[in-house]
């Protein structure tokens, strides 16, 4: 489940690199037979003891050795494809060597079959981009390299410094690319080239500055998504400002919230997404906490009453205005709950978070995907509690579908008054919040008198009369 996102800072390495190569080149026909010549001489022996001039001027008609022959020899060597013992140089005679002090080296022997020689060496400059995080080399970043990091530093800029110059790396991937068309930057580069040697010129640093997601997986676990390294993950744990408000301090037993969570709620939008419902919903359950004091609303139906239950407060009280009926009871709302409705409950509260060896609190509200308890059986034990301190709550049972218990209630709280004033007093009291709430009597003045003097018959029927008139 993905709960926030934070800015990374990767770091890359631009290096300046100078190679020194050669590219394998086609042998010249008179290279060709001057090799095929000595390969020849090795198993020709009859041969071997001729002079090198000899050799070449009687069986090939070459008219002078020394000249043509010669300089060929010279460059062979110089190129390690053929070994002299004694060697060879622009004075020498060729009449005064013979065959046999020629041999093709094993790169020499490789070379004829091919029909190639090794070019003299020469030397370019290229520029390779190296992600120390992956360690390997990646293509050159464009417009997003900057040379400072805004984010968290996923490896520190002095570990960095200190990065061995991934030769190794380099060479690797020069002999990967050698067969690419495509290498624009490396035109030297060829399926023939032979690479000596690689030297580093300059280095810097640069930085790819990304927003990436996190999600909280299966056992509360903390990951930065599309990463692999458990070292970054824990990394933006450690640097991660997690909020955890006072009120949020109780423990959530989440475990699993792709499973358990239906939306997550900004904690720093809390209060506000409960002030919004408070005013959307004709009845609600608020903690004390997030309760929102608002001018009375209009009910979405006709002939409705809005009823809040706001729990957690300092005492029991039942207060209206219009169409509004507020009642603050001193109980809890339930277990990390700070606000429900029929359809929907909100928690907050507490879960330890873990990445590699770190763990943190972090708070969390949410909408929990297991469905809520049936709100009228919750608040029936709080109207059964505290209806005889203010009777008025009892209308709160209409708007809860339970208008049948209503008589019920009224019953009890009649029967518990000896005194016909008394009697008189509450019903008078009730009758006065019914024409307030639903612009109607409760009750007719007989059936007031009916239920005063306790006639048992009547009062059944005078039961019926009053969930007719609610």
């Amino acid at each position: 489940m993905i709960i926030s996102e934070i800015k990374t800072s990767y770091p890359y390495i631009r290096y300046k690199v100078k190679v020194i190569h050669y590219t394998d080149r086609k042998s010249t026909a008179i290279e060709w037979v001057i090799l095929e010549a000595i390969d020849k001489c090795d198993t020709l022996k009859a041969y071997a003891g001729m002079s090198i001039a000899s050799f070449f001027e009687h069986i090939f008609t070459i008219s002078d050795a020394n000249l043509l022959i010669r300089p060929c020899l010279i460059n062979l060597y110089d190129l390690g494809v053929i070994r002299i013992p004694e060697k060879i140089y622009d004075e020498t005679d060729l009449s005064l060597v013979q065959m046999s002090n020629l041999e093709l080296t094993e790169e020499g022997k490789k070379m004829q079959s091919l029909g190639c020689l090794p070019a003299n060496k020469s030397d370019d400059i290229f520029t390779v981009y190296y992600d120390p995080v992956s360690k390997t080399l990646i293509e050159a970043p464009g417009q997003s390299r900057i040379k400072n990091a805004t984010g968290i530093e996923v490896i520190n800029t002095d570990e960095i410094e200190n990065i061995e110059f991934p030769s190794s790396t380099i060479l690797a991937w020069l002999g990967s690319v050698q067969n690419d068309k495509q290498k624009d930057q490396l035109d030297w580069l060829s399926p023939t080239t032979k690479i000596e040697d690689i030297n580093l010129l300059e280095s810097d640093i640069f930085w790819k500055n990304t927003v990436k997601k996190i999600e909280l997986t299966k056992g509360r676990r903390w990951r930065v998504r599309d990463e692999e390294s458990e070292a970054i993950h824990e990394l933006s744990l450690e640097c991660a400002d997690l909020p955890c408000p006072e009120e949020m301090r109780d423990k959530l037993g989440i475990n699993d919230p792709d499973n358990e969570i239906e939306k997550l709620i900004p904690v720093s939008d809390a209060k506000t997404f409960i002030a919004n419902r408070q005013r959307k919903d004709d009845l609600f359950c608020v903690d004390e906490k997030y309760y929102k004091e608002i001018q009375a609303v209009k009910p979405q139906k006709q002939n409705k009453l809005r009823v809040g239950f706001v729990f957690g407060a300092d005492s029991f009280d039942v207060s209206s205005e219009e169409m509004q009926l507020i009642i603050h009871i001193p109980d809890k709302i339930g277990s990390n709950v700070i606000y429900r409705n029929a359809e929907t409950v909100v928690r907050a509260g507490t879960i330890t978070v873990c990445a590699g060896n770190t763990e943190k609190d972090m708070a969390l509200v949410y909408i929990p995907k297991e469905k809520p308890s049936d709100l009228s059986e919750e608040l029936l034990r709080y109207i059964d509690k505290y209806y005889e301190q203010d009777s008025s709550i009892l209308f709160a049972l209409v708007e809860l579908g339970l208008k049948e218990r209503f008589s019920e209630y009224l019953e009890r709280l009649l029967e518990k008054e000896d005194s016909p004033d008394k009697k008189a007093e509450i019903i008078e009291r009730l009758n006065q919040k019914c024409v307030d709430y639903y612009n109607k009597d409760l009750m007719t003045s007989a059936h007031k008198e009916q239920l005063i003097g306790g006639e048992k018959q009547k009062q059944k029927k005078e039961e019926k009369s009053i969930e007719q008139v609610l």
